[in-house]
């Protein structure tokens, strides 16, 4: 660590010089990005961004099964949000807890295909680090948009409100 500290080098992202290429070097800056990402799903479109990230989750039965040695397999059942559809046709009780078959929307990722970080250019795995988020808040036209794509849409910030199987 200290050798590294010894032989890295600051760089001008704005100002490339090829005498720093293959050594150790630092900078710090802004990444920019020209196109606006889109999620056509939900009519949102951010500008400037280096991903965009749909998350999707659904209420649905979950099963648990119990097994306990010389005694009956026994299940137990419960509501939870998941980001996947869980197939209740396979339960111990299916007639009793049922999911919906599929999802209407699924969470999905937008990645930016060029990135500049100064007059760097910025290739997928350098894109895949940057972790830093900001969360967009839905709107109503956001929600009337997925709903004209999906017919089934729920959202609720109130959890207290009655949630249902499927939402």
């Amino acid at each position: 660590m200290s050798k590294g500290r010894k032989v890295c080098v600051e760089a001008d992202t704005r100002a490339p010089k090829i005498e720093n290429n293959f050594k150790l070097v630092y900078a710090s800056g802004i990444t920019t990005n020209d196109d606006p990402l889109v999620d056509s799903d939900l009519g949102i479109e951010v500008q400037n961004s280096v991903r965009l990230v749909r998350t999707v989750e659904m209420y649905q039965w979950v099963e648990t099964e119990h097994e306990k040695k010389d005694e009956p397999t026994t299940y137990t059942y419960e509501r939870q949000w998941r980001s996947y559809p869980i197939d209740s046709s396979r339960f111990n009780d299916s007639y009793s807890y049922q999911n919906p078959p599929n999802m209407p929307l699924m969470s999905n990722s937008f990645q930016a295909n060029l990135v500049k970080f100064g007059e760097y250019t910025l290739d997928r795995s350098q894109k895949d680090k940057l972790t830093n988020s900001i969360t967009l808040k839905l709107t109503d036209d956001h929600l009337q948009t997925a709903k004209a794509a999906s017919d089934k849409v729920f959202r609720s910030m109130n959890y207290q409100e009655i949630q249902k199987v499927g939402d």
